[in-house]
């Protein structure tokens, strides 16, 4: 048996007519599952990213955003004695910049080292 365009869509209309709560629930059902893929995806990437910034800089995250919402102070809570410490967000990011110029620095010597060597050997060659 042949149905026509025509015919399966008229079909289809008398099938959502007849299902049209079936169909909603199904679709609210849809939804929900696709909008938690879709942010839990998001968030875990965003995490990933910071995480990944924070390995790189050698800056915690938490430093990080302290720097871009313009906070002075974070405050360090210890779960397991519950005491809190205060920490200067400026006085940490110059020491962790420090940090890094000093191991920038370091790398670059160790490239101008392996390169006058590889030069030196090339010469003798």
């Amino acid at each position: 048996m042949r149905f026509l365009l025509h015919e399966w869509r008229k079909q289809i209309t008398y099938f959502k007519r007849n299902n049209f709560k079936n169909l909603q629930k199904a679709r609210g059902v849809v939804n929900t599952i696709a909008f938690f893929v879709v942010w839990g995806y998001a968030g875990y990437f965003i995490a990933n990213r910071a995480d990944k910034t924070a390995k790189e800089t050698g800056i915690p995250h938490s430093l990080q955003v302290a720097k871009q919402t313009g906070s002075r102070y974070i405050t360090k809570w210890d779960l397991n004695t519950g005491e809190t410490e205060k920490i200067d967000v400026f006085a940490e990011l110059a020491e962790k910049e420090a940090e890094a110029r000093i191991r920038a620095l370091e790398q670059r010597r160790l490239r101008e080292e392996a390169r006058q060597v590889s030069s030196a050997n090339n010469s003798n060659e």
